[in-house]
């Protein structure tokens, strides 16, 4: 059961190399769904962990500032 992604807490992103991709939905107020489409579109950089896929935090914080921009890589 997971909460609707308008009433999760948002976070900031911290110094870490890289996210869940459900950390990064809470933290851009996307939905995991959302960024899964991104990353089988080729706009957003992630690699699999076994089951999970992890962001790039410098990604994570280059789109946070501008996300109209196409921040791949």
């Amino acid at each position: 059961m997971s909460a609707d992604v308008s009433t999760r807490p948002v976070l900031a992103p911290d110094d870490r190399v890289a996210y869940s991709l459900g950390e990064v939905a809470v933290m851009l107020g996307k939905s995991p769904r959302t960024l899964k489409r991104l990353y089988l579109a080729g706009k957003m950089p992630a690699k699999r962990l076994g089951r999970s896929l992890m962001v790039p935090g410098a990604w994570v914080a280059r789109y946070a500032e501008c996300p109209d921009a196409e921040a791949t890589s």
